[in-house]
């Protein structure tokens, strides 16, 4: 996902995916908020997006 990538109501969602996984390579991301991440399906490494597609 594309840093500069917001939602439709303008919520920067590309920066906050890259914060997030700033976050868990730095150890401030607490085993709680990556265990509901996951839930979500989020992508830690940005090249598995292509392999989905």
């Amino acid at each position: 996902m594309a840093e500069r990538w917001k939602s439709a109501n303008g919520y920067p969602v590309g920066k906050w995916y890259k914060t997030q996984r700033k976050n868990k390579i730095n150890g401030k991301l607490s085993a709680e908020h990556e265990k509901r991440l996951n839930e979500i399906d989020f992508v830690w490494d940005p090249p598995q997006i292509s392999k989905k597609n």
